[in-house]
């Protein structure tokens, strides 16, 4: 209750950046870590069945409260007014794409963990869909409300992911039930960043057994410790500009290789394969087109367009 009873939100938040996080990132990792060792990941999987969901219809219910904000009106005007000349800014695309690949997580490695999950029935083109769909209408909901606020509130603009701890905690004050809701809206964040974790370490743990032919507990633990030491390397210092190179251009770049391995090396027999699966009628071969010549070379023009521009 201490983040609702804080009368400057951003001051309470403002321990992102030195060392007293770090105690609760370690106690994280350690909770992803023995999920995996004890494949308890369909309880937590569970869970979020119903949290995420929940998240969802509580940022609708906050995104109406936030019209009726004062200032709220310059934040829309500033989210839905167009700026034309922005789209021939190669940086606006590398955005775009960094954006895109992390938030559809099309960069490797959850994918392939979560891709190993699926049933050969699954519908991968029905599955994509509905992935791009919900995650756009969910990203379309956290505009409408996170925008407007920080208008209504003075917050900056420019902040980036910490605007979630700033403006959300300063908008549940102002609502009936509000400790209740922000704790609620905090818990399912958590939830929706632990089952993150554990798809990444599964990936890392499971490479780590098959080629280093060790136990999964060894794996684990290897894992969780290098985990825990590289957070106390970023956590300590400002990872602000580390964040920045890791979402505009690494993970880009491995979506990139991911496409160039996926439509140009791997055989086509086997693509089709995989795709078709679980699809009730046939996958059309301009897919693999797409791929090879929309995909990969529009990735490519813009990477170099943007380091042209840079220097």
């Amino acid at each position: 209750g201490s983040a609702f009873n804080a009368t400057d939100s951003s001051q309470y938040f403002n321990f992102v950046n030195n060392s007293q996080p770090l105690l609760w990132i370690i106690i994280t990792v350690l909770a992803a870590g023995i999920a995996i060792v004890k494949g308890i990941e369909k309880g937590i999987e569970r869970c979020c069945k119903f949290m995420i969901p929940a998240v969802i219809i509580l940022l609708l219910v906050l995104a109406i409260r936030v019209v009726f904000l004062p200032q709220a009106l310059e934040g829309y005007k500033y989210l839905l007014t167009p700026r034309w000349e922005f789209l021939f800014d190669p940086r606006t695309w590398m955005l775009a794409l960094g954006q895109v690949f992390y938030s559809l997580s099309i960069r490797g490695s959850t994918m392939i963990v979560y891709g190993s999950y699926s049933n050969k029935s699954d519908d991968i083109i029905s599955s994509a869909k509905n992935i791009v769909v919900l995650d756009t209408i969910a990203s379309i909901i956290a505009a409408l409300l996170i925008i407007p606020a920080v208008f209504a509130f003075g917050k900056d603009i420019k902040a980036g992911p910490a605007l979630m701890f700033i403006t959300m905690p300063d908008i549940f004050k102002g609502i009936p039930f509000g400790q209740f809701l922000m704790f609620i809206f905090f818990i399912a964040v958590f939830f929706a960043a632990i089952t993150s974790l554990i798809g990444m370490f599964e990936v890392v743990v499971e490479v780590m057994q098959n080629k280093l032919k060790i136990s999964r507990l060894c794996a684990v633990a290897a894992v969780c410790v290098m985990t825990a030491f590289m957070c106390n390397i970023f956590v300590v210092g400002n990872i602000r500009g580390f964040i920045d190179i890791l979402e505009i251009h690494l993970i880009p770049f491995c979506a990139l290789v991911s496409g160039i391995f996926f439509f140009w090396i791997v055989p086509k027999s086997m693509v089709f394969q995989e795709i078709q699966s679980g699809c009730s009628k046939p996958v059309s071969k301009w897919i693999i087109s797409m791929g090879r010549y929309v995909f990969c070379s529009i990735v490519i023009i813009v990477y170099i367009i943007n380091i042209f521009q840079v220097k």
